[in-house]
């Protein structure tokens, strides 16, 4: 029966307390306890590193070197393969690949994961110098430029519209007054301008009046690159102020006619004039 009390007592005596009759008859015990394992999980998470977002480097270096008027096949030979030979040399490499056009060369050098981009921009800048003598004088000196390899692409693009100023104004704005301010923003790695155009010069050439006065299309280039010169005159120091003359002469001031900016050559024949 349910109320004998002999019944009542063997079923006392069978029953044992479980581990959790503990935390119910000292409920303090099972605060302590809990609030032990809340700090012991809050102090793991802040110190557990994120294994699915690792922090890793990976980029590449891109040299660019022109060579105005050479064939791909020169290129190829006289810059390209130099450049690569030194670029080789350089820890860390993975590996290197290269893009010869007529005119330019383009050589990527691909480092190691988590491999330094900055002391590998310092270690290929000093094999260049070593190879500058081997490169050809026309060709101008290599251009570095590190690329990250998970961020190519860039961040945001700035649209800039001149209104009544022509592309090449725009252009010559954009890299002289903004492109410096950007370039110094801490954490800016590299500021480019896209669908500009640089300002030139184009001079047209007449082949009777040329060989008329005997001379061919090298002297006029010479003479060109003869007539631009900027060299400093001198420094003058004024207190604390320091002010450096500059002479600049460009042919392109000489005359809206770009025959007239041609200087005069002294040949045989009469002097070049129009």
């Amino acid at each position: 029966m349910a109320g004998d009390p002999e019944l009542a007592a063997d079923s006392a005596a069978d029953y044992s307390p479980s581990f959790f009759d503990r935390f119910v008859q000292r409920p303090v015990l099972a605060v302590v306890i809990s609030l032990a394992l809340a700090l012991l999980g809050l102090r793991a998470a802040l110190d557990m590193p994120v294994l699915e977002f690792p922090r890793i480097e990976s980029s590449s270096l891109i040299i660019t070197t022109p060579y105005v008027g050479a064939s791909a096949d020169t290129v190829q030979g006289f810059v390209t393969e130099p450049i690569e030979r030194a670029a080789s040399t350089i820890p860390g490499v993975d590996y290197i690949e290269s893009m010869t056009t007529p005119g330019t060369s383009v050589v990527t050098v691909w480092l190691k994961l988590n491999e330094s981009s900055t002391l590998a921009l310092a270690e290929l800048n000093a094999r260049l110098s070593q190879i500058r003598f081997e490169l050809p004088p026309g060709a101008e000196d290599p251009a570095i430029e590190v690329e990250r390899s998970d961020a190519a692409n860039a961040i945001f693009y700035l649209d800039a519209n001149g209104g009544q100023h022509s592309r090449a104004e725009i252009t010559d704005y954009m890299k002289r007054n903004v492109v410096p301010v950007l370039t110094s923003i801490p954490g800016v790695q590299r500021v480019s301008t896209s669908g500009g155009r640089d300002p030139a010069m184009r001079v047209w050439l007449d082949p009777l009046r040329l060989n008329h006065y005997g001379i061919g299309v090298e002297e006029v280039r010479d003479a060109l690159l003869s007539n631009n010169v900027i060299a400093s005159l001198g420094q003058v120091e004024i207190m604390n102020e320091a002010l450096e003359a500059m002479l600049v002469r460009s042919s392109a001031s000489c005359s809206e006619d770009p025959c007239n900016a041609v200087p005069e050559a002294t040949t045989s024949s009469p002097s070049i004039s129009s």
